[in-house]
């Protein structure tokens, strides 16, 4: 498991990615990323979004066919955030990711 330390998290936030991961074994899996404000004091709830690169390489989240999804199953992305995922350890070995 790979998360920033800016991170905040919520209760539970790390069952589900564990379950996928034991489904999926050469998953890499990300939880949505909601927003919280600088202050703590208020929540939103990310709308779904998926994760791809620019031509320039900047990525980006975005829904350009307007899709409304139920963010709690998992779905695929072209590309993921690098500040929090899961990926199982012989996985990412035999990836030679670093």
């Amino acid at each position: 498991m790979f998360l920033e330390p800016h991170v905040v998290v919520t209760p539970q936030w790390l069952e589900p990615l564990l379950a996928r991961l034991e489904e999926e074994p050469k998953a890499l899996v990300m939880p949505s990323l909601d927003v919280l404000n600088q202050d703590m004091t208020t929540y939103l709830r990310m709308q779904f979004l998926y994760w791809r690169f620019e031509w320039n390489l900047n990525l980006i989240a975005d829904n350009p066919l307007r899709k409304d999804i139920d963010t709690s199953a998992p779905y695929p992305s072209p590309a993921t955030s690098g500040g929090i995922y899961a990926i199982r350890k012989e996985w990412w070995d035999h990836l030679e990711f670093f």
